[in-house]
């Protein structure tokens, strides 16, 4: 069974293998998600199975506004609808947290990303030219705003 639980350092090892097996051309280091982790305005969670972290996404909330910042699915693990439970959980956990909107940076080629947040109510709202580096690429920034009762339900 799939469990989505809170990010910790024993987990680290795990995800730096899936973050170097989903963007292997400019990967987070093992030092940014250990310094992730102390950050107070960052909430990161995994997805696991028998101790094995399948997924991983975090993201960072300032007031009323949250950014996803990374997130990633182990190959072997996609089209399971795990990139989907690891959403809906920032978005939960966002919500208690007052957030009212939510924004995302996404690859302009990543069509599978792309549709996988607009099938959770993401829009692009604008485009960040040469954003990404390795290889450069433009960026498509994605928000989602929350309806009066997403944001007052408990």
């Amino acid at each position: 069974m799939i469990r989505i639980e809170p990010m910790t350092a024993e987990h680290i090892e795990q995800i730096y293998r899936i973050e170097n097996l989903c963007f292997p051309k400019d990967p987070w280091s093992i030092s940014t998600f250990e310094l992730e982790l102390g950050v107070s305005y960052a909430t990161y969670i995994v997805a696991t199975e028998n101790g094995a972290v399948l997924g991983y996404a975090g993201m960072h909330h300032v007031l009323d506004v949250a950014e996803i910042v990374n997130i990633g699915v182990d190959p072997d693990f996609r089209g399971q609808k795990n990139g989907s439970k690891l959403i809906y959980e920032l978005e939960t956990r966002a919500l208690k947290l007052g957030v009212t909107t939510i924004n995302l940076d996404v690859r302009a080629s990543n069509t599978a990303a792309i549709k996988l947040y607009k099938n959770h109510g993401f829009t692009p709202i604008a485009a960040r030219k040469n954003y990404y580096r390795k290889p450069v690429e433009d960026a498509i920034v994605m928000q989602k705003i929350f309806s009066a009762t997403e944001a007052n339900h408990d």
